[in-house]
């Protein structure tokens, strides 16, 4: 049997969590995950440290909201699977940007040098979104990290071609550069999600050392992840988000990993959601055939 001391980054935290990297081992090296870990577990260990009811609501609401973002962009891509086997191509630029954009905002959540910032982590533009991801990833591997921004920077020109101007020939006029394809989408969606998922693990690790009592909660701040100011007049309290934000409170009251936020009840209620209301017969689009199309949901 191998001894723990000899494990690589990767399986120490699978050793802990049970989660299986496999894209983070593919794109970067044992010394670039290496030193990723030691930087990350000194920027969360300053936090861990000083633990507050403030960090405590913070990091609950970040790690919630990231499972989310995960989560609509499997639905997003699923959705998109279900579309070009329909030929339904108009909608494929939109889903492709707001899948990967939804990961990059996952990620940004389990950043530990990204303020909360009284909730405008949320409202981010979309090109800080994307300054902020490559230079995350650049971190790791600045090779992977210039490609995953030339990529993002491409599906977002591909959407606003086909939102603002719209080319009389659509996709097919196009040449392939300019074309950000499915596979590609899901690959990079994988990656971004488990270096989301790696950094939650550290900060659980971090967070299971350092802190030794329980922590109360401030409501203003886990409002974030259940209600929506479309209308500052009368805002929407999603009951689903409230629910799931209340047992966590409850049950769990502290940050754990990505994964271990997941639970089988709120994967099914979330895939749930966007079902067919009919029970209808034939070809329609079910998003409960491919949950972990980018991530291993429970």
């Amino acid at each position: 049997m191998i001894s723990k001391s000899r494990l690589n980054i990767c399986e120490k935290l699978t050793d802990i969590s049970g989660f299986q990297y496999v894209y983070i081992k593919k794109y970067f090296n044992k010394e670039e995950i290496e030193r990723s870990y030691q930087k990350l577990i000194q920027a969360y260990s300053s936090q861990t440290k000083n633990w507050s009811d403030k960090l405590n609501s913070e990091w609950i609401a970040r790690h919630y909201l990231a499972v989310k973002m995960i989560l609509s962009s499997s639905v997003l891509l699923s959705s998109l699977e279900y579309a070009i086997k329909k030929n339904l191509r108009i909608v494929e630029p939109y889903l492709i940007y707001y899948s990967l954009l939804n990961v990059c905002r996952a990620l940004i959540f389990t950043l530990p040098y990204q303020c909360w910032n009284n909730g405008r982590i949320l409202t981010l533009k979309h090109q800080k979104i994307i300054n902020i991801v490559s230079d995350a990833v650049s971190k790791i591997n600045k090779k992977v990290g210039d490609n995953i921004k030339k990529l993002l920077t491409r599906s977002r020109h591909y959407r606003e071609l086909f939102s603002y101007k719209f080319p009389a020939n659509g996709i097919k006029g196009l040449n392939k550069d300019k074309v950000v394809d499915i596979r590609e989408a899901i690959t990079f969606c994988s990656l971004l999600s488990e270096i989301a998922q790696f950094n939650s693990e550290i900060l659980q690790q971090s967070f299971d050392k350092n802190v030794k009592k329980e922590y109360k909660f401030i409501d203003d701040i886990l409002s974030k992840g259940f209600k929506y100011d479309l209308d500052k007049d009368c805002p929407i309290i999603d009951d689903e988000d409230y629910y799931r934000i209340g047992y966590i409170v409850r049950k769990v009251k502290r940050p754990y990993n990505i994964q271990w936020v997941m639970t089988e009840g709120m994967i099914e209620d979330f895939f749930g959601a966007w079902c067919s209301e009919k029970d209808e017969k034939g070809d329609v689009f079910d998003p409960d055939k491919n949950w972990q199309i980018i991530f291993p949901v429970p």
